[in-house]
């Protein structure tokens, strides 16, 4: 009898040795594929937010600081916290890498699961399944999303990776002058990398669960309250936020830029928090997709996606059922409290705020909640097996077993070939630096999400740097340097647009901010101009940043006319002006505190109504004495705005009206005929149509440039104007219907809106009539008439 109950202990050890082998190999296969992922697969899908930290490490080996003095900071985060840490030692011996890049993201990705292990442990105790098991779903990240910002591009790595790691040593209350230092070094990490975010995502949270814990108790709430807070646990981690916000706010945001997006963030109104409450819990599921919609998957891979999505609702249960349960476990019972407060830190303020949420991927701040709720949903698993008498351990090797096969399928989710989010694929990036190349192109700018990841994956051979594309090429707004470095492939400038951005004005924005590129190329979705000229520097405004107010002595323009008679059409308004930099400083529209030109709005009697309507911006930097034509695009007009004036302004300090002058003259009239190849204007359309008899307020606004070297005006014995005509000059059949009042001088480059009203037609008729400038008394200039919507 004893000898079966003996056989019997030993068979059941040997089987609990066996699932516990297996359990093992299976967080070892997971972090296996993950790492694989990393290395061999990520390069398909890598792009700018990944390739940040590399150029970022690049700067900082050049300066010879630990955080780049030189460069624009996004929402005051200093990435410290990020693999950047690990680029950083061999960025001075390997510059830009992408081989040192993706090994620094493994680096970081292997301090989580390192984290995470040492986190499990100290909360689940002997459970070494368990353990297993939520560091299995922690190593698997289960989500394409979360994926990429955990693990492939290292956002959250080492940031959570600190963050569970000083979880851990509060829900062990471990004594002792060693762990009271260990606590206030990951304190200061956080806190130094960001005391907002830290504050809101880890210090709020852990202290709110340790108070929710200590009066959960059923004993001396008050007492254990004030013993939990007292503890050197959490003196030493308060003490360390304390020093951490000490050095970012003193030695740190003193000497970086920062662009500052929260600063914009408010509360949202009733029926947006509505909105949002009802979004969430479909975008949890939709956050959590193994790698493509639902419809998409094939019939394996549904039963696979259902388990994700079990384990990601169970974490939201198995917290309160250890709560209300009351787990003997106290570290399990504080990490249950501390998923709730983390997941609301993450939740709430996509919710109650207004301009942060966007879509599923903004779930991506409630990762520490998740996390954790790993951790807490395998001690409920194991816990609820021991309360019910039944082994939990196919239930844990379930949860096993969807963590591996999740991480199996990360590397069939990218291939080189395949477009990207944005319509790249890896080898059209890899094309285009071989074209770059051979042109001898070391430099060049073009939007966010084909720029650092270019220069990362050219090996720093051609750096290119973001900007933004409309009406003026300008530097992207943060994770951007002050001034260019220059890639060792030539000394060639280039501009790099996709063929969607290229198309949306045929680059008519980017030549008259630059000029003519010597070359343009087409190489697969992109368009490449290339110029001879450091364009790049221009863009950037090198040796014309603004950080500091200016002093106003020294900064002076001419814009060339007073008031300017405002559009007809009040829902969009183009203006243009031509400008003349009388001052001393060089002027341009980069840096914290840029110089721009204001536009404000005047009534009838000319008294200011309307203090700031829009700005334009200096395309490049203008020296002194010389002049450039701007224009802008405004919004709505007030309806009591008749005319617009411009100031200079220096943003975030002052407007420079006392530093305005407009010292234009009446163009001297012209009484003699002109030469036709100095002559020209486009019109957005050159011929217009009848109006019905029976529509009295029918009319067509038609933009007008004057691309001619002469003055469209009334004065003078022959003057120039817009007139009307039926068929061309000289045709049989031709008519002149009439003369368009501009209302205003024209200059050459200048460019107006003019409302014209058609003559009415018969009801059984249409008239098509022809727009071309005229000079009064001598000819019909149709030929010098070019219509925009039909040039090529």
């Amino acid at each position: 009898m004893t000898q079966t109950m003996q056989a019997g202990a030993a068979g059941e050890s040997n089987g609990a040795h066996a699932w516990k082998l297996v359990s093992a190999l299976l967080v070892w296969a997971t972090i296996a594929y993950v790492c694989i992922f990393i290395a061999l697969d990520y390069k398909s899908v890598f792009h700018s937010d990944a390739a940040i930290k590399s150029v970022l490490a690049d700067l900082a080996s050049r300066q010879g600081h630990l955080i780049p003095t030189q460069w624009v900071f996004a929402n005051g985060d200093t990435l410290t916290m990020t693999p950047y840490l690990f680029i950083l030692p061999f960025a001075g011996m390997t510059g830009i890498s992408y081989t040192s890049n993706m090994l620094a993201v493994i680096a970081g990705y292997l301090s989580l699961v390192g984290a995470a292990w040492f986190c499990a442990r100290q909360v689940l105790g002997p459970q070494q399944q368990a353990r297993t098991a939520a560091v299995a779903l922690i190593a698997s990240t289960l989500s394409a999303a979360s994926l990429e910002f955990i693990a492939s591009q290292g956002a959250y790595s080492i940031y959570s990776a600190v963050a569970l790691g000083m979880f851990a040593l509060l829900a062990s209350r471990s004594r002792g002058r060693f762990v009271a230092m260990v606590m206030f070094v990951l304190a200061f990490l956080l806190a130094s990398t960001n005391p907002k975010r830290a504050f809101v995502m880890a210090f709020a949270p852990c202290l709110m669960a340790l108070a929710a814990a200590a009066l959960h108790s059923r004993r001396g709430r008050m007492q254990n309250l004030l013993s939990s807070f007292r503890d050197v646990t959490v003196v030493s981690m308060v003490a360390g936020a304390v020093a951490g916000a000490a050095i970012y706010y003193l030695a740190i945001v003193p000497n970086i830029a920062n662009y500052d997006a929260a600063a914009n963030i408010k509360l949202a109104p009733p029926r947006v928090i509505a909105h949002s409450m009802l979004q969430i819990p479909i975008d949890w599921f939709r956050y959590f997709l193994i790698n493509r919609p639902w419809a998409e998957l094939s019939g394996p891979t549904k039963i696979l996606q259902l388990g994700v999505w079990l384990i990601v609702v169970l974490i939201l249960i198995a917290p309160g059922w250890i709560i209300l349960k009351g787990s003997e476990n106290p570290r399990l019972k504080y990490f249950a409290w501390l998923c709730y407060a983390l997941l609301a830190a993450g939740i709430l303020p996509l919710i109650v705020t207004q301009g942060i949420y966007w879509s599923a991927l903004e779930l991506r701040y409630s990762t520490l909640g998740v996390l954790v709720g790993f951790i807490v949903l395998a001690g409920a698993i194991s816990e609820l097996g021991a309360r019910a008498k039944i082994r939990p351990r196919y239930m844990l090797m379930a949860m096993s077993v969807v963590a591996v096969t999740t991480a199996a399928m990360w590397p069939s989710l990218y291939k080189p070939e395949n477009a990207d989010a944005h319509g790249v694929s890896l080898r059209d990036r890899e094309r285009l630096i071989e074209l770059l190349e051979s042109e001898h192109v070391g430099t060049a700018v073009g939007t966010y999400w084909n720029s650092h990841v270019i220069s990362v994956l050219s090996e720093g051979k051609v750096r290119v740097y973001p900007v933004t594309y409309s009406e003026r090429m300008a530097p992207f707004v943060h994770h951007v340097p002050f001034e260019p470095t220059h890639g060792e492939a030539g000394r060639r400038h280039a501009v790099i647009l996709s063929k969607a951005e290229f198309a949306s004005d045929g680059g008519r924005a980017l030549e008259r901010q630059l000029g003519k590129p010597s070359e343009r190329i087409d190489s697969g979705p992109f368009v490449v101009s290339i110029y001879e000229s450091p364009i790049s520097d221009a863009v950037y405004g090198v040796g014309a940043r603004f950080d500091e107010p200016v002093n106003k002595a020294t900064v002076a323009i001419d814009t060339g006319t007073g008031l300017v008679p405002a559009c007809e059409a009040r829902d969009k308004c183009s203006m243009q002006l031509r400008v003349v930099n009388t001052g001393k400083t060089t002027l341009a529209s980069n840096g914290q505190a840029p110089m721009r030109i204001g536009i404000q709005g005047m009534n009838a009697k000319g008294e200011l109504v309307a203090a700031d309507i829009g700005r334009i911006e200096f395309p490049t930097p203008l020296a002194p004495g010389k002049a450039i034509s701007v224009q802008a695009t405004l919004g709505k007009l007030p309806s009591e705005v008749v005319s617009l004036h411009a100031c200079l302004v220096q943003e975030n300090v002052a407007w420079l009206c006392d530093r305005t002058s407009a010292t234009h003259k009446q163009p001297p009239g012209i009484d003699s005929p002109i030469d036709a190849a100095n002559l020209g204007i486009e019109l957005s359309q050159s011929t217009i149509a009848s109006c019905p008899a029976s529509d009295p307020d029918c009319s067509v606004m038609v933009h007008m440039t004057n691309i001619g070297r002469y003055p469209l005006t009334t004065s003078g014995a022959v003057p120039l104007r817009l007139g009307m005509r039926i068929g061309e000059p000289g045709a049989a059949g031709t008519s002149d219907i009439a003369r368009i009042d501009l209302g205003r001088d024209l200059g050459p480059g200048e460019s107006m809106q003019i409302e014209i009203k058609p003559p009415p037609a018969a009801a059984a008729e249409k008239v098509d009539y022809r727009l071309c400038l005229v000079q009064e008394l001598v000819a019909w200039h149709c030929d010098k008439t070019f219509d925009r919507s039909k040039r090529k």
